[in-house]
This record gives structure tokens, C-alpha cells and sequence, in this order.
């Protein structure tokens, strides 16, 4: 038992010889500098290719209310937005060009509503801007991150409204906060 921890004893000995730094004396030195520009990103998704108001929408048995002016459907956590960046941002919400029908018939956007999904659904309504109006923003972050949230849409279709399909294109901007 002796000879083995002499053994070990030697062995540290050895290791801690060995293992003492050597001083070498430095020849040359060679350096790079490195510059790195991060651009502004900057980026908004949405989980779905069309929000779609169908006939089924507009019956007041169900879902759509009646109202004076016509029929209101709701379509309740309908769209998921996802909104970011590395810079504090402005999410803007507005319709391109109305909502075109058949025979040039249009409704125009403020028939259309929208608002942010809340747990009680309480949260307020806004009317649909053209995007040559849009002023108010639908969402703002004051730092940097990214943000997730579902946006309920409403339709008001008029007595006026002709029947038949009507298409038109909702377009999220994001811009950053000062510009």
C-alpha cells in the first residue's frame, strides 16, 4: 500500500513539473479589426392567406346581428399577427382599395371593423382605414422584440350592398418608432 501511494506521489510531482508555464518570448503579433454593421430588421407575419366572410356569416340565427343599416358578422380571433424587430416599431393596419364587388359595386372600408383580441372580447372597435389614410396604428412597442396577438374583424353588409363576392387586401405595415 506504501509503494502505491509513493507511486502517486511521484506521479503528481512529475505532473506538477511539467505543468508549470513556460515563458516564451513573443516574436510578433498579428491583428484583425472587426467592424460589424447590424441593419434594422423589421418584419410582420400573419397564420393565414384570406379572412373569408361567407354567406353562413351573415345569418342572424347564429353569429351576425341585425341591425338598422343591415347584417354585422364577426369573425373572432380570425387573423394572428405576428409583429418584430431589433428596434422599437409601429404596426399600421388599413385596406388597399375597398372591397370590390360585382359590376363595380364596392364597400367601402369603414364598413369593415377590427380590434385586437381580448380574453373577454370588450376590447374597442376601429374602422377600417384605406392605406392612403391611415393614421392611427394599431400596435406599438417601445423596445425591441417580437409580439403575437389574434385580431377579431367585423363586416357591416348593407341593404345597399349588392349580392356577391367582393375582394379586397389587408395590408400590415411596420415602421419604427421616429421615422
Amino acid at each position: 500500500m506504501a509503494t502505491r501511494v509513493g507511486v502517486l506521489v511521484a506521479c503528481l510531482v512529475l505532473l506538477l513539473a511539467f505543468a508549470m508555464p513556460i515563458h516564451a518570448k513573443v516574436l510578433d503579433v498579428a491583428t484583425v479589426n472587426v467592424i460589424l454593421d447590424v441593419p434594422q430588421v423589421l418584419w410582420v407575419k400573419v397564420n393565414v392567406p384570406q379572412l373569408v366572410f361567407e354567406g353562413d356569416d351573415f345569418d342572424t340565427t347564429k353569429n351576425a346581428v341585425m341591425l338598422e343599416d343591415g347584417i354585422l358578422a364577426t369573425k373572432l380571433g380570425a387573423v394572428q399577427v405576428e409583429v418584430g424587430g431589433n428596434v422599437a416599431h409601429i404596426l399600421f393596419i388599413s385596406l388597399d382599395d375597398g372591397l370590390k364587388g360585382p359590376n363595380n359595386a364596392e364597400i367601402p372600408s369603414t364598413q369593415m371593423g377590427y380590434r385586437i383580441t381580448t380574453a373577454h372580447d370588450d376590447g374597442p372597435w376601429f374602422g377600417m382605414q384605406l392605406k392612403s389614410n391611415t393614421r392611427k396604428a394599431l400596435f406599438q412597442r417601445a423596445t425591441s422584440g417580437k409580439t403575437t396577438f389574434k385580431m377579431d374583424f367585423r363586416l357591416l353588409a348593407t341593404w345597399q350592398d349588392a349580392p356577391g363576392i367582393y375582394e379586397g387586401t389587408i395590408i400590415y405595415t411596420v415602421v419604427p418608432i421616429g421615422s
